[in-house]
């Protein structure tokens, strides 16, 4: 699944493909986890808390967690 996402260290912001999507329930509510690790053009492989969501990010990742729950 491509996601769109911004580098927290760069602030680019880029489509990264981050394979299967699952979520996992934490205290603070479900958080999504990558098959994939995110790949920023400029800064290389970063982890979840590495990069942000956009808002375009956060429509995708919403349709998938639809998707998920019917």
């Amino acid at each position: 699944m491509l996601l769109n996402l911004e580098c927290r260290a760069c602030h680019r912001v880029f489509d990264a493909d981050v394979g299967q999507v699952r979520f996992v329930d934490q205290s603070r509510g479900p958080e999504p986890v990558f098959a994939k690790a995110p790949c920023c053009p400029k800064c290389g492989e970063r982890s979840n808390e590495q990069v942000y969501l956009t808002e375009v990010g956060q429509g995708q990742l919403t349709e998938v967690w639809f998707q998920v729950e019917t």
